[in-house]
Parts: structure tokens; C-alpha cells; sequence
């Protein structure tokens, strides 16, 4: 009786492993029936996302592009006599647009958006990463400004000045106008002719080494509002000593010759600023104040033409978010 026992056991154990086999597939390639590998391998999204991220965070990407390998590789199922991989598990997934309701898959967390708000969300993140290469390429311009010809006697005359770097090129494209004057005035030197308007933060009497003062300075055609100076001259301590004389006598209206070194580019709001290197008076004068009338109207047209763009942009924006956009 026992041996009865042993030897239906045996049998029950032969069904078992039988069962066992059948359920195991067979390798689509080899046709072995061996259990299978798995393994965890980099995914197409893997490298996509890698490559992004390099681009968009440079060096901090080498913290990055591990979490990004660990949350986007994909289990794979290898046959143990081929190798061959019979099936794939991604932990990552992308849903397509044109679903309703988007599904993103990170392991063995899950993230449910309805499309509009992932369009926000896409929209929102293009917007970050364009604005930080933006500021990037500015500050990219001004580290590589130290690199360029310095202390050079350029002929640009002040029209080529304001239709590379006026406040109408600022306004329009601030990362044009700074680096044309980064390639072209920045630490150089020019020549120019202009209405002395009045001194700014002159000592009274005496000049201590360490002080400095400006000039302010109205040049023709303007580039400022009237009745505000377009350039700033810096007069030092050793400047002011040399041609004290002429400092002493220049008054509002004289038009003057001078030679500066660019230091910093005005704006809307400010003026351009030069090292004062030399200034002469030539004796003439010119009523800075009166303004050709025909410029006034011009400079008014343009003014509303700005104030109606600016409200169209503002109806635009209340109408439709983020998909109202004018470009001017």
C-alpha cells in the first residue's frame, strides 16, 4: 500500500511539471521551452530624454540623466538559449495627443491629465526652457564681450550707433542690440559731435580723485524723449584736471566735440554712457529745446501707433490665454 502511495505521487509530481511545461511558451525564435530573463534596459525614451536634458541643462544634466536612465528603462524578457527578446514592459510611456484623457506612466506611479491641461502644462515648460536659453545667449554675449577688440578709435558715426543700438532696435530685440554693442562699441572709442545740455553731480569747488561727475549730452537726430540727454559722458578726477578750463567754460547750447570710450548701453529709460577721453568747444550754439516740428509729430504718431498695438495685445490676452500672441 505504501509503495502505491510512492509511486501515485510520483506520477502526480510528472503531471505537475508536465502542466508546468505546457504553460511555459515556447521562444518564438529558438522554440526552446527555458525560463525566460529579465532584464531592465535602456528604452527609445531613455536616450530622447537624455539628450534633451543635456541640451537644456548642460552641465547639471550629469545629476539629471541617472534619474532620467532609472525612470524610463523598459523590462525586457530575453529567452534563455537565444538571447533573443521575446517581449518588452515600458515603465515609461507617452500617451498620443489625440487622446481625451493622456496617461503617463513612470513605473509604478501614474499621472492622469485631460489634454487641455497637458497643453498647458507643454505649453508653460516650452515657454521656461526658450526664456532660459534666452537669458543664457545674453549672458553668453556678455562673457564673451572681454574676448573682442578693445580701446580701438572706431568711425561709426552716432546714426549707425542708434540703428544698431538705439532705443527703437532695444525695444524691439534686446539680444540684438546688446550684442551689436558688445561686438562693435563695447570698450571702444569714437568721435562725436553734440549740444552740452548741463553737468550731473559736479562737485561744487574742489574734485577729490575719487569722484567723478557726467555731462549730459543732446546729440541730433535725438534718440531720447525731449528734453532728456542721449549720452552721459564720465568726467574723472584726472579728466576734469586736464581740461578744467574748458569745463569750466562751456555753457547749455554749446555744441562740442568730444572723444569717449562706450561703457554701458542705455535704454528706454537711460542714456547711453561713455569714458570721457577728450572735449573741446567750438564756439557754436544750438537751442537743444527746440525741436524740428515735423520730428515732434512724427515721434507722437509713433507713440500711439505703440499704445493701439499694446491694447490689441491686451484684448488679445484676455480673449483667448495663452493662445492669443501678436508679434510687432
Amino acid at each position: 500500500m505504501k509503495y502505491k502511495d510512492e509511486v501515485e505521487e510520483s506520477d502526480n509530481e510528472e503531471e505537475q511539471e508536465q502542466q508546468i511545461q505546457q504553460q511555459i511558451k515556447s521562444c518564438p525564435y529558438c522554440g526552446s521551452r527555458s525560463e525566460s530573463i529579465y532584464q531592465k534596459e535602456a528604452s527609445i525614451p531613455t536616450y530622447v530624454i537624455s539628450i534633451a536634458a543635456v541640451f537644456f541643462f548642460q552641465f547639471w544634466s550629469i545629476f539629471i540623466i541617472p534619474i532620467i536612465i532609472q525612470s524610463t528603462q523598459m523590462i525586457a524578457k530575453r529567452c534563455y538559449d537565444c538571447d533573443q527578446i521575446i517581449q518588452k514592459h515600458n515603465l515609461f510611456s507617452i500617451p498620443s495627443l489625440s487622446d481625451q484623457v493622456l496617461n503617463f506612466r513612470f513605473g509604478s506611479c501614474a499621472v492622469i491629465l485631460s489634454r487641455k491641461y497637458a497643453y498647458i502644462i507643454l505649453t508653460l515648460l516650452i515657454i521656461i526652457f526658450t526664456y532660459r536659453q534666452y537669458a543664457f545667449g545674453l549672458n553668453n554675449i556678455e562673457q564673451n564681450a572681454s574676448n573682442l577688440p578693445q580701446n580701438n578709435i572706431i568711425t561709426s558715426s552716432w546714426q549707425e550707433y542708434v540703428n544698431n543700438c538705439g532705443k527703437d532696435v532695444y525695444l524691439s530685440n534686446e539680444l540684438r542690440a546688446k550684442s551689436n554693442f558688445n561686438k562693435v562699441y563695447l570698450q571702444n572709442i569714437v568721435k562725436w559731435q553734440g549740444v552740452f545740455m548741463s553737468f550731473l553731480n559736479k562737485p561744487p569747488k574742489f574734485m577729490n580723485s575719487n569722484q567723478f561727475y557726467f555731462i549730459k549730452v543732446k546729440m541730433e537726430p535725438s534718440d531720447s524723449a525731449i528734453g532728456s540727454p542721449d549720452l552721459a559722458l564720465k568726467v574723472e578726477y584726472l579728466i576734469h584736471q586736464q581740461y578744467q578750463d574748458t569745463l569750466n567754460q562751456i555753457t547749455e547750447g554749446d555744441i562740442i566735440l568730444f572723444k569717449g570710450k562706450f561703457i554701458i548701453m542705455g535704454d528706454e529709460f537711460n542714456e547711453h554712457v561713455l569714458d570721457l577721453d577728450h572735449i573741446e568747444n567750438t564756439d557754436k550754439k544750438k537751442n537743444w529745446k527746440i525741436q524740428n516740428t515735423l520730428m515732434v509729430n512724427m515721434m507722437k504718431k509713433i507713440k500711439m501707433i505703440k499704445m493701439i498695438k499694446r491694447q490689441i495685445l491686451l484684448f488679445k490676452n484676455d480673449c483667448f490665454g495663452f493662445s492669443g500672441f501678436i508679434y510687432y
